[in-house]
């Protein structure tokens, strides 16, 4: 297995621990205890204002009510709102007002996807053995645990927390049903018609004929990210050569691990495209359906071409393998939507083979990573909505057990719908 080879692991030699144990002690050093202070800290403008209004007691109440009402979250979210814009600003430039068009449409790329992400980087690092450290980390590994979930819970769901009434039952409900209009799983009609996500990702997101947005240090970015994993994979794959020589060929380890998962999925593009040409083939409404089975493509190539070190237990490496292919596919897609943004419309309209199969190929990815991201905050969102409904019935009231908590104030059920409706901008996803 993997860690029968630890020898080779230099780095964690010279420290004296294992790898994992030094990275936890480098992540509780940045992002343990001191992160807790900076939101402490955060508060003592605050503090200092409301002990001089009405004393220390008074004070000391109101910051700990803060706390308790998850303001830490919306110092979060604030923070990543605020850096995200000054980021953009400072890659791309062009800063300008952005009209609200709903909570998910408006925060997706801020926010969103960056917390889903997240989520999924936590998962291959358990994987992976991100908790075999030494004992003694365990009690400071819990500060920057509690740190890591308050920043996830606050990049995917801090928007719909402090929205009023989001997590009444009718309201989850309608968000729900514009939910599966918005990704055309069921097409709506008449008086319920629902912006489609294809129109709305052209517009807010691809852009294409608008031209090129983007800058060498973004691009820098990632040549630098993808290059430090192709210098472990090759280390690994080497490695694996050596100590399996009789059974595995370095040359075909280093292209089984390294090739991204693109193959069949733009094959399968490439061949609906011909479908449609020459057999009369209907896509339209069919997004949903072909994104499934591109990405079912993509996982199948990639679980084929990892299955050797899985085989031989290296479940290390072919993780590393996994975030590899992931870095790589996102960086095709981002190069999809450069060159789309470039490309003339006229191009686009005379309906090339390679053009549209490419099209179809980038609006598969994205429509899945979308629907990912908005099912794992709706998910979220559930329990929540069953918690209102339990404190409803047991109660016998209107008012909202999620309001008494955040806003501290049980709310106007007279005027529940309307301020829901004001409080999301309207947030149906449009």
């Amino acid at each position: 297995a993997e860690s029968s080879f630890g020898a080779f692991d230099a780095r964690a030699l010279m420290m004296g621990a294992s790898a994992s144990s030094v990275m936890a002690k480098f992540l509780i050093s940045q992002f343990g205890r001191v992160m807790l202070l900076f939101l402490v800290a955060g508060t003592a403008p605050l503090l200092l204002e409301i002990s001089i209004e009405n004393g220390l007691t008074f004070a000391i109440v109101r910051c700990i009510k803060q706390f308790v009402t998850l303001s830490p979250l919306h110092f979060i979210f604030q923070a990543k709102t605020i850096g995200s814009y000054v980021s953009n600003e400072i890659l791309y430039g062009g800063a300008s007002y952005v009209a609200t068009a709903g909570l998910y449409n408006d925060y997706a790329s801020i926010a969103f996807y960056d917390g889903a992400e997240l989520v999924l980087a936590v998962c291959l690092a358990l994987m992976a053995g991100g908790l075999d450290v030494d004992p003694d980390l365990y009690a400071s590994m819990g500060w920057w645990g509690l740190v890591l979930a308050m920043t996830i819970a606050s990049w995917l769901w801090a928007p719909f927390i402090f929205n009023p009434y989001h997590f009444k039952t009718e309201n989850l409900r309608k968000d729900l049903e514009d939910w599966i209009h918005f990704f055309r799983i069921r097409v709506p009609t008449g008086e319920d018609d629902v912006k489609s996500w294809e129109d709305w990702y052209g517009s807010t997101q691809l852009k294409a004929g608008e031209g090129i947005r983007s800058s060498p240090c973004a691009a820098l970015t990632w040549l630098i990210y993808l290059a430090s994993w192709y210098t472990v994979l090759v280390n690994k794959t080497q490695l694996v050569s050596v100590v399996y020589s009789w059974k595995i060929s370095g040359m075909l380890a280093q292209v089984m691990v390294l090739m991204p998962p693109v193959f069949l999925s733009s094959g399968l593009c490439v061949v609906l495209d011909l479908l449609k040409r020459h057999r009369g083939l209907v896509l339209q409404d069919r997004l949903m359906l072909i994104a499934c089975c591109v990405v079912a493509c993509d996982v199948v190539e990639a679980v084929v071409t990892l299955s050797l070190l899985m085989t031989i237990g290296w479940t290390k490496c072919a993780i590393a393998g996994v975030v590899f292919k992931y870095s790589f596919i996102s960086m095709l897609l981002v190069l999809c939507e450069v060159l789309f943004r470039v490309m003339k419309k006229e191009t686009m309209d005379r309906g090339n083979v390679v053009v549209t199969s490419l099209e179809r190929w980038l609006l598969a990815h994205r429509m899945i990573r979308d629907v990912v991201v908005s099912s794992l905050i709706l998910l979220g969102l559930i329990p929540g909505a069953l918690l209102e409904m339990l404190f409803d019935r047991s109660c016998g009231c209107k008012y909202t057990l999620h309001n008494l908590l955040v806003y501290r104030d049980p709310g106007h059920p007279d005027n529940a719908e309307e301020t829901h409706a004001q409080g999301q901008g309207d947030a149906r996803p449009r």
